[in-house]
């Protein structure tokens, strides 16, 4: 599986030119020619993705699960979910704005967004069917979002893009909280090993930075270790362990990648015993060290 972060992305070549700010936020436009290379293969993204269908309409196996990606609707995306487009009309297009998820992100009000409840219902639940006028007033917070980006001669061009980048995720969260309360409303319930799962990630994303041991989580939620790891093998296709090491790795990554914090002090962030443990596990991961990285890396955009 391919697995994609914010620099892979900035260096593919798209049909729209790419807008994008310090290596820690992309807005992409791509009509099916730019997304012929990834068509039909499994990837993942390490970092949150918001994708908005502007025409035509796509099949895309999402977690194993299978949606049809229509115009007018939104998509998102976490680091831990996996995807592959099928068979896209010759229309299809998407407008998508991809953000890293590390400390350093640009966009502070994602880190409530991710720890809320709805959030962890768009895990089993990634698309949202908006009004047109909720589609419209999205499609205009990224206009803003652009706007900000390019605006590089302001004085205070961080601050109006982390605003922006705010301001979108509010509105985002404010759809997200009206169409969660109408699926309530609706008096489904999610099957009791959805309800398991849904309790595991919010967990996960409250304390994986500090917490990477299975049996952490098993006791909170006062299950045993092998029972929590078949629920999440038979719901999500993969056990706790491997959960928190893709949230973990995506974190470093774009950790690595976007900010001037020494591989140590990451290592001390992510709760590694020391830097040796990290680098194992990144090597791991990645088949890179965290300082081979680092080194491949360009200057700041």
């Amino acid at each position: 599986m391919d697995r994609f972060g914010i620099q892979d992305i900035i260096s593919f070549q798209y049909d729209r030119p790419l807008i994008w700010y310090r290596n820690q936020i992309v807005i992409l436009t791509s009509h099916l020619d730019g997304l012929r290379s990834i068509a039909g293969v499994p990837f993942a993204i390490d970092a949150f993705a918001v994708a908005y269908i502007t025409s035509g309409e796509c099949v895309a196996e999402i977690n194993g699960n299978t949606y049809t990606l229509m115009t007018g609707n939104i998509f998102i995306l976490s680091p831990t979910h996996t995807c592959r487009l099928i068979s896209p009309s010759s229309d299809f297009c998407l407008r998508t704005l991809v953000l890293d998820n590390s400390m350093s992100s640009a966009g502070t009000y994602l880190t409530y967004l991710t720890k809320s409840e709805r959030w962890t219902h768009s895990y089993f639940n990634p698309g949202i069917q908006p009004s047109a006028s909720e589609f419209e007033l999205m499609s205009k917070c990224l206009d803003r979002i652009e706007e900000q980006i390019l605006r590089t001669d302001s004085a205070n061009h961080d601050s109006m893009v982390r605003l922006a980048v705010d301001w979108h995720n509010i509105e985002l969260d404010s759809i997200m909280k009206k169409h969660f309360e109408e699926w309530k409303n609706t008096g489904q319930k999610p099957s009791r090993s959805n309800s398991i799962v849904q309790e595991l990630l919010l967990h996960i994303i409250n304390n994986y930075r500090t917490q990477h041991m299975v049996s952490f989580y098993a006791e909170k939620m006062c299950l045993t270790p092998q029972y929590l790891n078949q629920i999440s093998g038979k719901v999500l296709g993969a056990t706790v362990s491997s959960i928190i090491s893709s949230l973990l790795y995506s974190t470093a990554r774009s950790m690595i990648i976007s900010t001037d914090m020494s591989i140590q002090e990451i290592a001390s962030e992510l709760s590694f015993a020391d830097q040796a443990s990290f680098s194992k596990f990144f090597k791991k991961m990645s088949g890179n060290s965290p300082a081979s990285l680092r080194k491949k890396q360009p200057d700041s955009i």
